[in-house]
């Protein structure tokens, strides 16, 4: 983000962007989730068949980076756009989840597991 940039003001430009083009009768919670779905298949594209091994150098790759950004920024906005139709508000609903998973995962038992529990 640019200096003086804040999640609000990017959500407004999201919302602004879908307006003048008169999107808004497309992008209804169903279509926006089933976009999210898509654009998160397209993330996981860029790093098919990258070996665990490798994962972390190959993301250093300036192609493989503007990729990488391009999915992220498709997900995010879509994101933002979800969470303003459902009026959820994005940094509330991370840190009501960030306190689920101190529960759900304390560090005592989860530190260096991957085990996921069931909610």
């Amino acid at each position: 983000m640019k200096p003086g940039d804040s999640l609000q003001q990017i959500e407004l430009e999201i919302l602004e962007f879908v307006r003048v083009r008169d999107w808004e009768q497309f992008h209804d919670a169903k279509n926006l989730c089933m976009a999210i779905s898509v654009e998160a298949g397209e993330l996981a594209a860029v790093l098919r068949w990258v070996s665990n091994d490798e994962a972390n150098a190959v993301v250093e790759q300036p192609d493989i980076r503007r990729r990488l950004a391009a999915e992220i920024a498709d997900i995010g906005i879509l994101l933002l756009e979800l969470c303003h139709r459902a009026g959820i508000p994005f940094t509330d609903a991370i840190r009501e989840k960030l306190m689920t998973n101190e529960i759900n995962y304390p560090v005592d038992s989860s530190r260096g597991s991957a085990e996921r529990r069931s909610e």
